[in-house]
């Protein structure tokens, strides 16, 4: 069910936004209407966010303001100093990924793609060549060795690197464009 608060035009999927909450989210899209975000959130920081965003929201019908602030304190309180300038510049950007109608537009717009790599193993395999992390025939990701001059491989972010079972520090990473 869709309900719109007809004050702002905001319209939410998870229940009613408070008149404060939607004229937030209604200033804000105005604002980055026309500019354009430089500094964005990274995946890590991203998935902060939504897990303590979606603690504080659990079962909840109206997403008032001081949740919307309670959930920036919690968000400061687990971050290092770097991540809560961060934050403090990006506050309405993470009251957009915090309130869940909202969140994946704000992925779009405020979080940063992952770059992708090649991940060549620190260590060559027993005749000399490099070993890769590939997708083998069965679409896995696996080890895989090449010929010093025939490296074809698929490129990955860290965070697939990482979810597969790998440990990046026994990887060199070569960029891929």
């Amino acid at each position: 069910m869709v309900v719109e608060n007809k004050k702002y035009g905001i319209r939410s999927m998870n229940g009613p936004l408070s008149d404060e909450a939607a004229k937030m989210v209604a200033n804000l899209f105005e604002e980055k209407e026309d500019e354009k975000m430089t500094k964005k959130f990274t995946e890590a920081e991203y998935q902060k966010i939504v897990e303590i965003a979606d603690r504080r929201l659990n079962n909840t019908s109206v997403i008032e303001v001081y949740i919307l602030d309670n959930i920036y304190l919690d968000v400061q309180k687990s971050s290092t100093n770097e991540e809560q300038n961060k934050f403090k510049e990006l506050n309405q950007q993470l009251a957009l990924i915090a309130i869940p109608k909202s969140r994946d537009w704000a992925h779009e717009q405020f979080v940063e793609k992952g770059k992708k790599y090649r991940w060549r193993h620190k260590k060559n395999d027993n005749e000399g060549d490099p070993v890769y992390i590939d997708i083998d025939d069965y679409g896995v990701m696996a080890p895989h060795s090449f010929y010093s001059h025939q490296i074809d491989c698929q490129a990955f972010t860290e965070s697939e690197v990482i979810e597969a079972g790998y440990n990046p520090d026994y990887y060199w990473k070569e960029e891929v464009e």
